[in-house]
Order: C-alpha cells, then structure tokens, then sequence
C-alpha cells in the first residue's frame, strides 16, 4: 500500500510540472508578407526570401503542368504556398 501512495504522489507532483510547459510569452513581430500570383498558385514570402519564391513558383507551375496532363485533372482556384 505504501507504495502505491509514493507512486500516486510521484505521478500527482510530475504532472503539476507539465503544465508550465508551453505558457512562455509568445513574442509578435510586424512581419512583412509578400505574394506572387501565377495562374496556379499563390505564393507568399518575405522579402528577403524573394528568390526562393520565384524558384517555388517556377517548379509549382512546371510540376503542375506534369501532373495535370498526367491525371486529367485540373484546378478550380490557386493553392496558397507559403515559404517561410
């Protein structure tokens, strides 16, 4: 029976830990979104990121040229891509 109660005790005080986890104070900056619109895909970056945007945008688009003929299929509006 003894220990039972340690063991109820250890769990009870580990748990009580666990809840702090994750209550930090989250920190908001302004951030600066941009977008490129192809006739596909909407893709949103920050500006320092803008090479890597046209890349996604340029591959997306290529790829789904592949796929849309491959599958018959195509889409009704853009997809949002966001690269962060």
């Amino acid at each position: 029976m003894k220990k039972y109660i340690q063991i109820a005790l250890l769990l009870y005080v580990s748990c009580g830990y666990s809840q702090e986890f994750g209550q930090n104070k989250v920190q908001y900056e302004a951030f600066d979104w941009n977008y490129i619109r192809s006739p596909h895909f909407d893709v949103y970056f920050y500006k320092q990121n803008s090479d890597l945007a046209k890349f996604t945008v340029n591959v997306s688009e290529d790829a789904y040229e592949q796929i849309s003929k491959h599958l018959r299929w195509t889409i009704k509006k853009p997809i949002s891509i966001i690269v962060y």
